[in-house]
């Protein structure tokens, strides 16, 4: 089923709502963002799952590292890296990027 315009159009810009609000996050700021956190989750997984907004998505994911290490949320989020990494396997310099990323979480993990 192809989604309609308007739910991609709503996907992107739910993807352009948490760019702004991570854009300036800090480690002082991770507490906010730890309240939202499911809704975050879930614009990543909507973002990732529509061709239009996957590399938006990936930019997101990227620039969320330091919450998810500082919060201790990568088991949750190697799935999404995972994903993130094969979704963009035609970019190779944002597939090491999230390699990088994905390789970190699994030693932290105990992999």
């Amino acid at each position: 089923m192809t989604p309609t315009a308007q739910f991609v159009q709503s996907v992107a810009g739910n993807l352009a709502y948490w760019q702004t609000r991570t854009e300036a996050a800090t480690e002082r700021h991770f507490g906010d963002l730890d309240f939202d956190r499911q809704n975050l989750y879930r614009a990543v997984q909507f973002g990732l799952a529509l061709p239009q907004t996957r590399q938006l998505t990936v930019k997101l994911i990227l620039r969320l590292f330091d919450f998810v290490e500082h919060r201790s949320y990568w088991r949750e989020w190697l799935p999404v890296l995972e994903k993130a990494r094969v979704s963009c396997a035609e970019d190779p310099a944002l597939e090491c990027r999230l390699l990088n990323q994905l390789g970190y979480f699994r030693r932290l993990n105990g992999e």
